[in-house]
Parts: C-alpha cells; structure tokens; sequence
C-alpha cells in the first residue's frame, strides 16, 4: 500500500550485515535506564524548534509572495493563450517545488505532501523513503532505550548498518533476531530523534498559516481539510497504534476470506500479504516486524522486469482498500481512521450516487457525514468525485475534459454577477477527509502503473 513512511516490503541491492560487534564499535548504546537529557542538549534542542519555525514561516512568506506576483502579473498582461499561461504556471511550480525540497529535506518532520501541482509532486517523490539517514549510534541508543536492553546483540544476530529506506518520522533497517528469540530475517523501524516535538510544533505552524492564507485568499481556505488532518497525525508517532492498526486489518481480512471460503479467482477474494509487528518488540519509537522481500509498489519497471502483471497488482490494492472502508470501516491511509456504521453506509451512498449521477443521494451521504458546504452545488460536488474516481482516463482525456469545462464556467461567469469570495466548504468531517486521501492514493498509483483498472467499478462490487 501507498505510505508515507518506509515499510518492511522495500528491496534495496544486496547488502553484508554489519556484525553487532562492529556496529557497538562505532557508537556504544548506555546502559540502561537511559540518562536524562543534559541542560545544554535541552538548550540546543529548542533554539533548533526555534530557527525551524522562522524559518518554515520565512519560506512561506516568500512562496505566497511568488504565486501572488506571478497571479498580478498575469492578471494584468492579459493573453488568450491559455498554453502559454500553463507554461508560465508550470516554470513557476517547478521553480518552488526545488526550493520546497531543499526545505523538507532540511526540516524532514511530517507535512503533507500529496495535495500538491505535478510539478511538486515529481520533485517530492523520493522524499517517501530516500532521505537522508540519521547517524548510526543515535539509532542504536533508540532501540537500546526503548527495547531496555544494554546493547544490539541481546536481540539481534546481525543489524545492516545502512537503512533500507528513511523517511520524515523513521528509518528502516533489515536485521535477524537472535537464535533464543526465533531466529529469521526481521526489519526494525525506528523513530528519530526528538521527531515527535518538531512534528507537534509544524501541525502548530501548519494550521496557523492556513489560517492566515484563507483569509487573504478564501477560495484557497483548506483549514477544515488540515484540523482534520492535524487531529490524526500525532498517532503516527505511536508505533504501537500502527501496529495494532495493522494486526487488525491483517486479521480481519485473514477471516474474512476464511469464512467466505473464497478462491483467489473470486471478485470478494483479498489477496495480500502483511509484516507482522512482533508484539514483545514493539514500542512508542521502536516497531520490530517480520521481513517481506519484495519491490516498492512504484518500482514498476522492476516489476514488470520480473513478469508481473501491473493490472492484477492494482486490481488486489483497490479490492484490499474496499473491503477496508466498506466492511470493516477501519483503513490505513495514513494516519489510520475509524468510521462509524452509519459513516459507512454514507460512504458507500456517496461512491453509488456518484456513479449513478444521482444528485439526492449524493448530498444525503454527505448530509449524513456532516459535511457543510458554503456554496449549494452538488454538481460540482459531483463532478469532484466523478472526476477522482474515473482512473481509466488518461492524460489526455482528462485534459480536454477539464478545458471543456473550464470554458463553460467561463461562459457562464460573464453572464453573473461576480459572487464575492468565499470558502467551499464550511466543515469537513475526518472520516471524508481520509476517505478523499484513499481515492487520491488509488488515482495516482493507477497513473504511476500505468493501469485502467477503474477503482470506481471495482469498488461498487
């Protein structure tokens, strides 16, 4: 599945496990209890949360002020080229997203980073699990600490020293368990260091800067989205949560394809394999689990290298995903939400009524989810999710259908009063915010993989 954070399924080229021996050589881990943080350390800590505000306020300023240039710019060197206004929109976006990714790659921490133009989305791809690692004896004095062990080879038989992958809140590192403990090829994924004060302050930021921009530019108020999002992310910091999140919908799935006594041919068969967190290794910052060898989801030449079919693949994703939202109601989209029965079948009513064009049902679904919209348009509710939800589109098609309908709202905005500006929506209920975060997932995976499988149809079986 699509995560922000590394997994236990990555393949990286082959490595020689770094003896224990060696990797306490380079950075011994304290003995335990784990002495207090020293004053100076302290000190130092908050003077860095100190400059990374001003500075994620200073690079925020300067983008506002970037996009709002180039919009007056435009504005007053009117031109009925619309290619070519694309194009300046487009140099601009690569522009920033460069700046924005010597910025996250500086700060890491947690910030969202799907509901952005191509451009940035491009730019900011590798930042999912390729950034750069944290030293090693921090690492081990993590593990260490939280597992309350004096040193690795207490669990550990071996521990690669370089992480299979490194992400904004942990790295992963490939490891075997000592014989007393099982034996077998592990992953140990490990929180960084003082991660979780710096993801707490950024939501703070995050939110007030929202804030600020919708007022000076209400049709870009995205505040009801962020609180939403903002009330979820602190639970990623809590490796325990994630595994319990994932040992539910692991046995969930387990039992339903049990109990329905389904082939793997059948349309309600979910098929796929999970890392089983060990249960005696999993901590607030330490999350230990079972190695799966594989590829990353995105890596599709490798996969269609090994013979698989890309179609197939998507096709079980999307089936997995369904059976998340619409029967369990509990599903991974990072951070994990849980929806309600009655959220449930709103959910459902949403994705029928969409794909049946039915208007009613369409804002019953969203009535019942609590969603308040500030403008009374259900169509262009409508056309958002019709629009998400038909992956088969290609670029192309999606293109020409978006200019078709941008020239009659233009047409029709010239025959109107300007209405003044305004917010969308009023109140976002969290459950729509993940559920939309789900289907944008499923879209861009689609895209990546180059796949007409319609997650639409699939999930209406």
């Amino acid at each position: 599945m699509l995560n922000a954070e590394p997994d236990a399924t990555s393949r990286s080229p082959p490595q020689v496990a770094k003896s224990v021996e060696h990797l306490i050589d380079m950075g011994p881990a304290p003995a335990l209890p784990a002495p207090p943080e020293s004053r100076a350390r302290r000190f130092a800590d908050a003077c860095n949360l100190f400059f990374r505000r001003m500075y994620i306020v200073s690079t925020a300023i300067s983008f506002y002020i970037s996009y709002k240039f180039l919009d007056w710019r435009l504005a007053w060197f009117k031109t009925a080229d619309k290619e070519k206004e694309d194009a300046v929109w487009a140099r601009a976006h690569e522009r920033n997203a460069r700046k924005i990714y010597r910025a996250l790659v500086s700060l890491q921490g947690l910030w969202i980073k799907d509901v952005l133009p191509p451009e940035y989305v491009e730019r900011l791809q590798t930042l999912q699990d390729a950034l750069p690692s944290k030293p090693l004896p921090v690492t081990v004095r993590t593990i260490c600490s939280e597992l309350g062990i004096s040193s690795l080879d207490e669990v550990f038989a071996s521990f690669d020293e370089e992480p299979l992958a490194t992400a904004s809140i942990a790295q992963v590192h490939r490891a075997r368990l000592v014989d007393s403990r099982g034996g077998g090829n592990i992953v140990v994924k490990v929180q960084h260091h003082n991660v979780a004060r710096k993801v707490r302050q950024d939501l703070t930021d995050l939110k007030l800067l929202v804030r600020i921009i919708g007022r000076l530019e209400p049709d870009f108020d995205f505040s009801p989205i962020v609180n939403e999002w903002c009330g979820e992310v602190p639970k990623e910091l809590d490796f325990k949560i994630e595994a319990n999140n994932t040992t539910t919908i692991r046995d969930a799935i387990d039992s339903h394809n049990v109990k329905g006594n389904y082939s793997p041919s059948d349309p309600l068969y979910v098929d796929c394999a999970f890392a089983t967190p060990l249960a005696d290794l999993v901590t607030e910052k330490v999350m230990v689990m079972t190695f799966v060898d594989g590829y990353r989801i995105l890596d599709t030449d490798a996969l269609r290298a090994e013979g698989v079919d890309m179609d197939e693949i998507i096709k079980h994703i999307i089936r997995a995903y369904a059976f998340q939202i619409y029967v369990i109601g509990f599903w991974n989209s990072d951070p994990h939400p849980r929806a309600a029965p009655h959220e449930v079948i709103a959910l459902s009513k949403i994705l029928l009524s969409a794909g049946n064009m039915d208007y009613g049902g369409l804002l019953s679904g969203l009535d019942e989810l609590g969603l308040q919209l500030a403008r009374d348009d259900p169509k262009h509710m409508m056309d958002i999710i019709q629009d998400d939800a038909r992956a088969e589109l290609d670029k192309e098609e999606k293109e020409a259908k978006l200019a078709r309908k941008e020239a009659k709202l233009a047409r029709k905005t010239k025959k109107e009063k300007p209405a003044p500006k305004r917010r969308i929506i009023d109140a976002l209920p969290g459950v729509i915010v993940f559920f939309g975060r789900v289907l944008q997932l499923l879209t861009g995976l689609c895209m990546v993989a180059d796949s007409r499988q319609s997650y639409f149809t699939l999930m209406k079986v």
